[in-house]
């Protein structure tokens, strides 16, 4: 039996101070209240796709190449008094846009929860176990929130979880002058017995398509934003976790 390589850990500061004021700049204008996570699930599909390198598997590969990147995620939703969280897979996230995206996340979060999403921790033993087969990587967006710095950490058997965690406002500097930036909290969480976690361009390609607002362009004029960073994103720590077996 070969030996298991075990998860590898990478956190991440981002930019995202272009696709923050998009967003905020749209609910100023039309009272719309945009999904960041749809943002994030789009950027995150397409750096996959594009990357499809990354799966040590050239079958898993070609499914990617057929079938796009299927990507789970966990939503959270008012239920009276209670908080549900809602298990959904986003169906070729790679070759749709972010408003399909979006409208699609508050489908879900509009419907009324069912019982198995408020017995919270049945359902998602349940959620978890079929995750790995409906969804080629996971999204986990019930981080720490707006204002607040922190990175978060997932047990989702996922070959690739990205785990949201705070964006605050941090001083950045550019050109030599310090700038107030939105920095964006992330976690990735590599099974590196299914992806190569330093294969080269994914992680590079993820940054720069959330720094540069992705997909965004259909919310807002081009010249309506701030600057774009230059290469403000800091690869905080590196992490490999072998567990026996």
């Amino acid at each position: 039996m070969s030996k298991k390589l075990g998860s590898f850990s990478l956190l991440l500061e981002v930019d995202a101070t272009i696709a923050a004021h998009a967003i905020a700049d749209h609910k100023t204008h039309t009272g719309v209240s945009l999904s960041f996570t749809g943002f994030l699930v789009r950027c995150l599909a397409r750096a996959v796709a594009e990357n499809k390198q990354i799966y040590r598997s050239s079958r898993k590969q070609l499914q990617l190449e057929i079938h796009g990147v299927h990507v789970g995620v966990l939503l959270e939703h008012d239920a009276d008094s209670a908080r549900a969280l809602t298990g959904h897979v986003i169906r070729a996230a790679d070759r749709r846009t972010f408003r399909d995206i979006h409208d699609e996340i508050r489908e879900v979060q509009s419907a009324p929860p069912s019982q198995d999403m408020l017995r919270r921790p049945r359902f998602l033993r349940r959620f978890f176990r079929r995750f790995d087969r409906t969804a080629t990587v996971s999204l986990t967006s019930i981080g720490v929130g707006a204002g607040h710095s922190g990175w978060g950490v997932s047990t989702i058997p996922s070959p690739l979880d990205v785990v949201v965690g705070g964006l605050a406002t941090k001083p950045v500097y550019m050109d030599g002058e310090p700038e107030p930036r939105e920095i964006l909290d992330l976690s990735l969480i590599f099974d590196c017995d299914v992806v190569d976690a330093l294969a080269p361009g994914f992680v590079q390609q993820l940054v720069d398509l959330i720094e540069n607002a992705d997909g965004l362009d259909e919310i807002r004029p081009l010249d309506a934003t701030p600057p774009p960073p230059r290469s403000n994103s800091r690869f905080l720590r590196a992490r490999g976790d072998r567990y026996a077996g």
